[in-house]
């Protein structure tokens, strides 16, 4: 049921096992009544968690989601688990070339989870969304496949500019609607800063800054700033520092240095920063 990830049906269920060909303890196919007595264990154990709308689909409860997903990409081959998803969906990536062929979101949801955590090739998580974004709203299709249930523990199997390019979306998100469903992707973030495994993009600093500068710590963001230096949306950020302790006067002078080179950079004049830095 979890490589489906979202709300599904038993309905569903049932042909994804069909499809995998798994058999039960007595070596005997699964049954719509076994899938039945399953579904309700879940729903009794507090394990299932049912839609407010639509009756008769439901989806594992968050708690145990991602580790559950986590355990099934490391116990099955991710060629195995690809396939049975595609032929559940009947699914068949050669037929994507005039636009994604799907017309249920849960498919194209589980599909993309399996790309991005299977860690595929940037160019094929391209493809996909230009493919996707033809036909459904990206954001909304891409929260629900990698958003929800995170679990910071699967990002290191996903390609490396990908997961930066997830954290820096994520954290956009957290400025623009204070949306507390991002935290655990800052938390996660603010980690590789602390560790240093890996060198941490640029815009993924600057990103992580504003978010550091909205929740006032101040000391954090400043180290999150070091390795970037003379950049003018570096600056702006650092501004909003001396702006919050109400130093106005170098405030004004960094602002106006900075926005003079935002202006000559991006040949505009007005809307230099982003919605959520209007303040500044």
């Amino acid at each position: 049921m979890v490589l489906l990830w979202t709300w599904r049906p038993r309905t569903a269920v049932y042909k994804l096992i069909q499809k995998w060909g798994l058999k039960n303890h007595a070596g005997k196919a699964f049954t719509q009544m076994a899938v039945k007595d399953a579904w309700e264990q879940l729903r009794r154990a507090g394990l299932l968690v049912e839609h407010s709308r639509r009756q008769g689909y439901a989806q594992l409860h968050d708690k145990i989601r991602g580790q559950v997903y986590r355990e099934l990409l490391t116990r099955h081959p991710i060629v195995e688990l690809r396939g049975v998803l595609y032929r559940s969906a009947n699914y068949d990536p050669s037929h994507s070339h005039y636009g994604w062929p799907l017309w249920e979101d849960a498919d194209t949801i589980a599909i993309l989870r399996l790309a991005v955590f299977s860690g595929a090739p940037i160019s094929d998580l391209e493809a996909m969304q230009k493919e996707i974004s033809g036909r459904n709203d990206w954001g909304t299709i891409f929260y629900a496949a990698c958003m929800e249930a995170f679990d910071p523990v699967l990002m290191d199997r996903v390609t490396p500019e990908w997961r930066w390019r997830m954290a820096t979306g994520a954290l956009g998100n957290l400025c623009q609607r204070a949306d507390p469903e991002h935290l655990p992707i800052f938390h996660w973030t603010m980690e590789q800063v602390k560790t240093g495994r890996e060198v941490i993009p640029g815009p993924l600093r600057l990103q992580l800054a504003e978010v550091l500068l909205h929740r006032g710590e101040f000391s954090q963001m400043v180290d999150v700033l070091k390795p970037i230096e003379k950049d003018a949306a570096a600056d702006v950020l650092r501004a909003g520092i001396r702006i919050q302790q109400g130093q106005w006067a170098p405030a004004q002078a960094e602002m106006e240095a900075a926005f003079k080179i935002l202006r000559k950079a991006m040949g505009i004049r007005t809307r230099l920063l982003p919605y959520s830095l209007t303040w500044i």
